[in-house]
């Protein structure tokens, strides 16, 4: 009889949650602009990094492509650890501006049923990248991330969705080499 107490205690549960979760109207994803208290949030986040930039190899972030390799060698040389979330997040918020600064993308505030995110998206689009977390999440998983390889993986994931220069050539067009 004890063994059936549990068993009926989840049979009787179940509807219950199922009425609530149907109930819940899924909500709209929603891409805003940046507020005071995340513009604050990156630049304490980019300052974190260029501080250890400066002090370890006296080199400052500039915000390009470059930003890419000293990432590399501040996780390389074993600066930043997979359990320091707010530096790798730190480090990802670097790697979201050499996005935006080479690829002409805005810092935004994403908010979908999962919640609230910092994203670089193409301007006037729902199509975003989230770097912040790109970096600590395979860091806390025990994996070395090659930083310039998900750089290259963004750029694939979002190429699509970037404005077209006039008179550019798409691949798929029938003309095109």
């Amino acid at each position: 009889m004890k063994a059936l107490i549990p068993l009926l205690a989840l049979l009787l549960s179940g509807p219950a949650f199922s009425q609530t979760s149907a109930s819940q109207k899924p909500v709209p994803t929603v891409v805003e602009e940046l507020r005071w208290v995340d513009t604050g949030y990156l630049e304490r986040q980019r300052t974190l990094i260029d501080e250890i930039g400066r002090q370890e190899f006296g080199s400052r972030l500039r915000k390009d492509i470059g930003d890419l390799r000293l990432l590399q060698r501040i996780f390389d040389e074993g600066l930043v650890n997979q359990t320091e979330l707010v530096k790798l997040q730190a480090m990802g918020v670097v790697l979201g501006d050499v996005y935006v600064n080479e690829l002409k993308l805005e810092w935004r505030v994403y908010k979908d049923q999962d919640g609230k995110s910092r994203a670089v998206c193409v301007p006037k689009t729902q199509h975003c990248l989230f770097p912040i977390t790109m970096i600590s999440k395979r860091a806390s998983l025990g994996v070395k991330p090659n930083i310039r390889e998900l750089y290259e993986k963004g750029i694939a994931l979002i190429s699509d969705h970037l404005p077209k220069l006039p008179y550019s050539v798409s691949s798929n067009a029938p003309n095109a080499r």
